[in-house]
């Protein structure tokens, strides 16, 4: 949680196994491994977003509550439930549920994604999980 509010790239690698995996459905996409690097670098480490986290736990999983700061709202929302699998002291997978819509062939909608209107449901989908929809 720490490297990721920071944007530290490097720091957040050395803790994922080296085949580790990052999803996040309903999204096509999938990275594994060397391919985590560029997409730390240019998707949520890029600079472009600003970040909160808090812990929680997803079906008996370690996860973390990610929230995104929105300059309309003067707050941070929340963007995803991060759920963890963790091997020995390595995280080997994410699985990252995210509250945005992705319906949009638009390249440019997934660059300005951090400025992209909550899904309506969001706020549910924490209060599931004991975490709040939103951190002023």
């Amino acid at each position: 949680m720490d490297a990721m509010s920071r944007g530290d790239v490097k720091a957040m690698v050395g803790m994922l196994a080296d085949d580790a995996e990052w999803s996040m459905p309903p999204a096509g996409s999938w990275f594994r491994g060397p391919q985590l690097l560029g997409f730390l670098e240019t998707g949520p480490l890029s600079g472009e977003w600003r970040w909160k986290h808090v812990p929680t736990r997803v079906n008996g999983q370690l996860a973390v509550g990610s929230y995104a700061w929105k300059d309309d709202e003067n707050a941070y929302v929340g963007f995803a439930l991060d759920v963890l699998t963790v091997r020995g002291d390595r995280i080997a997978g994410v699985t990252s549920f995210i509250n945005l819509s992705t319906d949009s062939d638009d390249p440019e909608f997934f660059a300005k994604w951090p400025r992209q209107a909550l899904d309506p449901d969001s706020a549910a989908a924490f209060e599931r999980f004991g975490l709040s929809a939103r951190l002023d």
